[in-house]
């Protein structure tokens, strides 16, 4: 098929399956991959990489790059090389979830977290947000906490993942208010952007997207779930 229409997102996920199965599609992985795989000490991390790398060449296959060429961008961040339609890409993958997104011409990136643990939000908040996300979310009553604290962290890390930076970006550098967005000018004015954030179920978590699209209706998903 094409690459997908600008402002669209071709996404594919799927859930982690048990690490034998995981294990036989190491085959369809690169072999820096592949020994890649070969380091991690748990074998459902080791799954979740395996799956969402699987996952990842699948999609782009479908949209015409069989054999993917990858590149290091200025960051580190991988860009595809002489991609059809400048089709640009985005991973993520849990122990229990595996998200790729691909979008022709514009800037991407796609975050997904589980609810699998309980954690700090405020005090990790106050760690890494900004000053109004932390006192958003210390305002938030206690039952719908973490999901404040998760739809915040998955915006904040598929924006850095999308403008190539990653966890070099200081995620206190940007911030997410309530239908407000505000970053530095060094990112390109915060009005250029579009993004989506949503609960999931099966497994519980939270799932974000950030595309370098200026529409004021959004940006538009293509979702496919895989097994």
């Amino acid at each position: 098929m094409p690459p997908p229409p600008r402002g669209t997102v071709a996404l594919w996920s799927l859930a982690v399956p048990p690490p034998p199965r995981a294990e036989g599609w190491l085959p369809a992985l690169s072999d820096e991959e592949a020994a890649r795989a070969g380091r991690f000490r748990f074998a459902a991390d080791r799954a979740a990489y395996v799956a969402a790398h699987a996952l990842l060449r699948a999609l782009l296959a479908a949209h015409g790059v069989g054999r993917p060429c990858f590149r290091a961008g200025p960051w580190g961040k991988p860009e595809l090389v002489d991609a059809p339609g400048e089709l640009r890409f985005s991973l993520s993958h849990t122990r229990g979830l595996v998200v790729a997104g691909v979008a022709a011409g514009d800037d991407l990136g796609v975050d997904t977290e589980l609810a699998d643990r309980e954690v700090d939000a405020v005090g990790l908040a106050a760690r890494f947000f900004a000053p109004a996300e932390t006192a958003a979310i210390a305002a938030t009553p206690a039952a719908g906490r973490m999901e404040a604290f998760l739809r915040l962290w998955t915006l904040k890390e598929a924006f850095a993942k999308a403008v190539g930076q990653g966890l070099s970006l200081p995620l206190s550098s940007f911030a997410f208010g309530p239908g407000s967005f505000t970053c530095d000018p060094a990112q390109g004015p915060a009005d250029g952007w579009s993004f989506l954030s949503r609960p999931i179920q099966s497994p519980t978590g939270h799932l974000a997207i950030a595309l370098r699209w200026p529409a004021a209706d959004g940006l538009r998903v293509e979702e496919r779930a895989l097994s």
